[in-house]
C-alpha cells in the first residue's frame, strides 16, 4: 500500500497523471490492514497503558487498577465490534461499491469485522491473565516489580 501511494505521488508529480482507481483500492484495503493489527496488539499487551498510578499504589491495589483497565478495554472492544458489525451489515444490505472501479465494499468490511471480533477472546485472555496475577499476588507485567519477580523466580 505504501509503495502504491508513493508511486501515485511520483506519477502525479512527474507525469501529472494519478494511478487510476488507487483510491478505490485503498478504500477496500485500509479497513482490513488496520483491523489485522489490533488482535495481536491486544493479545501481547502492546497497547498503550499508563501504569504510573498503579506503580504509586501498593502491589495489590496496582494489580486491581490493571485489572480494571484491561476489563474496560474488553468492554470498549466489544462496543467497537458491535458498531463495526452494524456498519458492515448496512454495507451488505445496501450493496455499496467504490466510486470509480465499482468494487464491492462489504467483503473487506466483513473481513475487518471478523478480525476485530478476534480481539474479544484475545482481550478476554489478557483479562484472565491479569485476574490470575491478582489471585496469586504476582506483579503487573511490565512493571518494575514484575522484572524483580521474574529475576527472583529464575534464581530459585
Amino acid at each position: 500500500m505504501s509503495t502504491a501511494i508513493l508511486a501515485d505521488a511520483l506519477t502525479r508529480t512527474v507525469f501529472n497523471a494519478p494511478i487510476y482507481g488507487l483510491s478505490d483500492l485503498l478504500e477496500v484495503l485500509t479497513p482490513v490492514i488496520v483491523a489485522s493489527c489490533i488482535p495481536m496488539t491486544l493479545a501481547t499487551s502492546k497497547n498503550i497503558s499508563i501504569r504510573f498510578v498503579g506503580r504509586s499504589l501498593t502491589l495489590r491495589a496496582g494489580q486491581l487498577v490493571e485489572l480494571f483497565g484491561q476489563s474496560i478495554a474488553l468492554l470498549v472492544m466489544a462496543g467497537i465490534v458491535w458498531e463495526v458489525g452494524r456498519y458492515t451489515w448496512k454495507l451488505v444490505e445496501h450493496e455499496q461499491f467504490t466510486w470509480l472501479l465499482q468494487i464491492p465494499v462489504w467483503p473487506s468490511w466483513i473481513v475487518s469485522t471478523a478480525l476485530l471480533a478476534l480481539c474479544l477472546p484475545a482481550q478476554a485472555f489478557v483479562v484472565a491473565g491479569v485476574f490470575s496475577n491478582v489471585r496469586h499476588g504476582r506483579p503487573v507485567a511490565g512493571s518494575v516489580d514484575s522484572d524483580k519477580y521474574v529475576f527472583e523466580e529464575n534464581q530459585q
